[in-house]
């Protein structure tokens, strides 16, 4: 994984096809152009839900969304 941070939601919005509030996690897949959203409230997000959030989509059982028209 990487991590990044995002100035302005913009770019999230348009991965994630919706108005995201801040803070926020979006965790996208440039290779596959799929992205992940967790389930929990952003303000909810303890360090080990993230943890539990990153291990889901290491072992591919996240639900995944395909990204729309989404140019990086």
């Amino acid at each position: 994984f990487q991590f990044g941070w995002v100035g302005s939601p913009e770019l999230a919005n348009s991965i994630a096809i919706t108005v995201v509030p801040l803070p926020y996690l979006l965790v996208v897949n440039s290779t596959t152009n799929h992205h992940h959203i967790p389930e929990d409230e952003p303000s909810q997000l303890t360090p080990e839900a993230v943890t539990i959030f990153l291990e889901q989509i290491h072992n591919q059982s996240a639900p995944v969304s395909q990204l729309l028209n989404c140019h990086f």
